[in-house]
C-alpha cells in the first residue's frame, strides 16, 4: 500500500504544490545505483525554472517529498 499526501497552497503571490509519499513499503531497486540520474525530476525542474519557479525533491524518513513553487503572474 502506498500513501500520498498532496497539498496545494496559494498565497502571497505564489502557488506551492507538495506531494509526499508516506506509505510504508519496500522501495524498488534502481539497478542498485542510488546515484543514477533522475530525468523526471530534471524535466520538472527545467519546466519550473522556465516560469521562475523552483523544485525541491528529497528523501524523508518515511518516503519521498517533492515541493514545487510557482510565482503567480501578478505576484
Amino acid at each position: 500500500r502506498v500513501r500520498l499526501d498532496l497539498a496545494l497552497d496559494v498565497d502571497r503571490g505564489e502557488a506551492v504544490l507538495t506531494v509526499e509519499d508516506t506509505g510504508a513499503r519496500e522501495r524498488p531497486r534502481r539497478g542498485g545505483d542510488r546515484d543514477a540520474p533522475r530525468f523526471g525530476l530534471d524535466i520538472m525542474r527545467e519546466r519550473l525554472t522556465a516560469v521562475a519557479g523552483t523544485l525541491e525533491a528529497v528523501e524523508t524518513a518515511r518516503g519521498f517529498r517533492i515541493r514545487a513553487v510557482v510565482p503567480s503572474a501578478g505576484g
